[in-house]
């Protein structure tokens, strides 16, 4: 006779595998009633178009402080420090005060909008706070090169320039050589500067009836006669000068020609044989004209035999930048050269007046 419990023995490696099977499902299902007690936490993060337009924009820290600040103000008027305190780069001011005079000022909001580093956000943000004067005339634009800006009147600079101008914006004063001539000679002029005195030095455009015309004060040198142009003086006018005979002279000119031009009488402490008595008089009788434009080397096209000819480049310094450019192809600008190992800031303000492209 059989039992009804002969159908449930089982051996004992039966009995092992179902009490593990048993404690699984004990597992899923304990596994199971806890994470269902906790709510899906679901990160969603959206972007605007801008930001995927711009990768960059993702970047940003959200919980850094903005540093800029806002205010009412005039786009063709405000400087460089003003659109930075808006919450640009001193780069990006520097690309919208080229832009302003490129177009010749900002006549409506679009041409604002339009210059590529003010984006839509930049845009919409600042929109409120600019203040686009309609003109009673009809803007006039005239460039002028900008030397520097000062909180208080600046008197020794109509010693030293004859055409220089001022304006008064924002209680600063504003000073600038050279309105109204040509692009020509003002990139001469430019070129020309000492940019030790005159870092900030730039190509300006501005409405021709805010510049304000200085009295020049030129020191008339004894009976009536005008200092001597060093760069277009000859020998034999330089040794009307005591102390400067013709060896002296001779020496002036061979290097002012070698050099290209003087762009500073700074530059005549190099010349040899000058005593400091002699040097100093002769700078207080002679003066950097605009009438003479510098002679520049085209460093897209010279060897390395042609450049070191000048007395600020040595072959080593010539050779560098001929195997720059047979590397990575002409230059497009003269800063270019700074990625010269050789080429410090110094150096570079040094020989740059005497360089051009094309």
């Amino acid at each position: 006779m059989i039992w009804l419990g002969d159908y449930f023995e089982s051996t004992a490696s039966q009995r092992r595998g179902a009490l593990v099977l048993l404690i699984l499902i004990a597992l899923l299902g304990l596994s199971y009633i806890l994470n269902s007690k906790k709510q899906a936490a679901l990160q969603i993060v959206i972007h605007n178009t801008e930001e995927l337009a711009n990768p960059s924009v993702l970047k940003v820290d959200s919980t850094k402080k903005e540093s800029y600040h806002l205010f009412k103000f005039n786009p063709n008027t405000i400087s460089k420090e003003k659109w930075i305190k808006l919450g640009f780069s001193g780069k990006q001011a520097e690309i919208i005060l080229r832009y302003k005079n490129t177009i010749g000022g900002f006549k409506t909001l679009r041409d604002i909008s339009k210059c590529y580093v003010i984006d839509s956000n930049k845009y919409h943000q600042i929109l409120p706070y600019i203040r686009l004067e309609k003109s009673k005339h009809k803007t006039s634009y005239c460039k002028a090169i900008f030397l520097l800006k000062s909180d208080t009147p600046i008197y020794y600079l109509n010693q030293k320039f004859e055409n220089l101008f001022y304006t008064r914006i924002e209680n600063s004063y504003n000073y600038y050589i050279g309105r109204g001539l040509s692009a020509l000679l003002l990139d001469s002029i430019y070129e020309k500067l000492d940019r030790l005195e005159f870092k900030n030095a730039v190509i300006d455009s501005l409405d021709c009836l805010k510049f304000k015309k200085i009295k020049s004060q030129i020191n008339k040198e004894k009976h009536g006669l005008c200092k001597i142009d060093i760069n277009g003086s000859s020998a034999k006018s330089l040794t009307k000068i005591r102390g400067i005979g013709p060896v002296l002279s001779a020496r002036i000119i061979n290097y002012r020609n070698n050099l290209g031009g003087f762009i500073s009488l700074n530059q005549l402490d190099e010349v040899y044989g000058l005593e400091i008595e002699l040097l100093n008089d002769l700078k207080n009788k002679t003066s950097i004209g605009d009438s003479v434009a510098i002679r520049k080397l085209n460093i897209n096209q010279l060897n390395t035999d042609s450049l070191k000819t000048h007395p600020y480049i040595n072959w080593n310094l010539a050779n560098a930048i001929v195997q720059y450019r047979n590397q990575h192809g002409d230059y497009e600008s003269i800063e270019k050269i700074k990625s010269i190992h050789l080429v410090n800031e110094e150096i570079y303000l040094k020989i740059a007046p005497y360089l051009k492209t094309r």
